[in-house]
């Protein structure tokens, strides 16, 4: 018989994969998002960089479609911006990034 421990270890194991979200679902590639005429697939890629760069040295990255867009302008980017010291420039490529997924549909499941 395993003990309680083994079956316990088990059990997070078998949670923590089934809530994993992939990098590409969290923030997916540029290449998969309608394109604006607004921003540049450059900004856009560089926004999408700092997304995964920068902001996920302290968190996971978190799925951006998880999130409104008035969240993201009105608490999310400020507060994150001066903890990552985004400069206006790093700050406006991932809020471009961001609204371009947002806009976006998501893609199909696999499998």
């Amino acid at each position: 018989m395993k003990s309680p421990r083994f079956l316990l270890a088990g059990l997070l194991c078998a949670g923590l994969l089934n809530s994993c979200v992939s990098l590409e679902t969290a923030a997916p590639p540029v290449a998969t998002l309608r394109s604006s005429n607004l921003n540049s697939s450059a900004q856009l890629e560089s926004g999408r960089q700092i997304y995964i760069g920068k902001c996920t040295k302290c968190h996971s990255a978190e799925p951006i479609r998880d999130y409104p867009l008035a969240d993201w302008i009105g608490d999310i980017m400020p507060e994150m911006s001066e903890k990552s010291k985004l400069t206006p420039a790093e700050t406006a490529s991932v809020l471009a990034y961001v609204q371009a997924v947002l806009k976006s549909p998501p893609a199909p499941p696999k499998g």
